[in-house]
């Protein structure tokens, strides 16, 4: 494999991997291996896939150049999904402890709570100090509501927990136009609609785990991860475009 390059393939309807694969003379094992987020039989138009190709020669196509990325960019994107995927994987764990009333919803809350700022740190290289804390604290307060909804969820409190979720969706709103207003790569509509995906995701996986559809709140979380990853790609993606010189 040539470890120098990599290809941000964007699947199209009619797609297929092993069609991807034969493309960049690759396999559909090593697709699958370097793309979590991709199932071998659930995947929809429009997911990016992170490629090595087997030879250079297909990325020198005029038609697949746009779809290069350097390594700094493809360490970008890592980062940032990492940080997507601790925040939800402690957002859940969050909600369980508190939805089973486990003594470790304290320390389970206070570390989802720092996943805000890790989320924050991706963009630090980027943006000032003042922006990063604008950042941080928007993140906090949409863990906080979180922490809120999932108690109010365990308590039978059917008006708190409205009154949250209108929280939730309004700090979702207030997140998509600060991002909108500091890159102008950041569509404030797309990103508010992105978000919205994720809050009614993880709604839908606490609800299922109060009434103990449990293997309804895994799938909930997998497409939570999926979804994650797919905001992850947006924010990195939106950073690439604005100091593109510092990724060449």
């Amino acid at each position: 494999m040539n470890n120098s390059v990599r290809i941000a393939y964007t699947l199209k309807r009619g797609d297929s991997l092993s069609r991807v694969a034969q493309t960049f003379e690759t396999s559909v094992d090593r697709i699958l291996q370097d793309n979590k987020h991709i199932k071998p039989n659930k995947w929809m138009s429009g997911d990016v896939l992170s490629i090595e190709p087997g030879s250079i020669h297909n990325v020198r196509r005029k038609s697949m150049q746009n779809n290069v990325i350097t390594r700094k960019q493809l360490d970008l994107y890592n980062k940032m999904r990492r940080r997507w995927q601790d925040l939800i994987f402690y957002s859940r764990e969050a909600a369980v402890s508190i939805l089973e009333d486990l003594d470790s919803s304290d320390l389970a809350v206070d570390r989802m709570l720092k996943t805000a700022e890790g989320i924050a740190d991706v963009f630090a290289p980027y943006y000032s100090d003042e922006i990063v804390d604008a950042i941080t604290s928007l993140i906090e307060e949409h863990l906080a509501i979180a922490v809120n909804l999932a108690t109010a969820l365990a308590n039978d409190e059917k008006e708190e927990y409205k009154r949250y979720e209108e929280a939730f969706y309004s700090n979702a709103d207030d997140i998509a136009e600060a991002l909108s207003s500091i890159n102008e790569n950041y569509d404030r509509e797309t990103v508010k609609g992105l978000l919205y995906k994720h809050l009614g995701l993880y709604e839908r996986m606490i609800n299922n785990y109060k009434i103990k559809q449990y293997m309804n709140s895994m799938r909930d979380l997998q497409e939570s991860y999926d979804q994650a990853m797919i905001i992850a790609d947006a924010l990195s993606g939106g950073i690439v475009k604005e100091f593109k010189p510092r990724f060449e």
